[in-house]
């Protein structure tokens, strides 16, 4: 079972379906909130706390990442980590979900329930 962060960082990617995959698209800039610091403020979070806890789903194999930059991206853009969900990213999201609308969990943050 994942941590309740670890469930609102997965739930919120789901949000960015363009995302999954990881397939670097010419000229395509993830959205900012893939990032850490977007991933973190989602989740109200520090960022370290996001950045080990993003490290873990990496290495669950539920999320993976791919350097870009992110939009908006003004003259100042700098590249950094954007991270999407794998496909058992996708599915353990998808059951996280399901499980939150058979009232199975409870919802502990408003990332989750949006």
């Amino acid at each position: 079972m994942l941590s309740p962060t670890k469930a609102d960082m997965l739930l919120h990617l789901e949000r960015y379906p363009e995302c999954h995959g990881g397939k670097v698209i010419k000229n395509y800039n993830p959205p900012y909130e893939t990032t850490a610091l977007g991933v973190s403020k989602a989740v109200k979070k520090t960022e370290a706390y996001s950045q080990r806890m993003l490290k873990e789903l990496r290495e669950q194999g539920l999320i993976d990442s791919v350097q870009a930059y992110p939009k908006p991206s003004g003259r100042n853009a700098k590249r950094c980590s954007c991270y999407f969900l794998t496909d058992a990213g996708r599915n353990a999201a998808r059951e996280l979900r399901d499980m939150l609308k058979a009232g199975a969990i409870l919802a502990k943050h408003a990332a989750v329930t949006a």
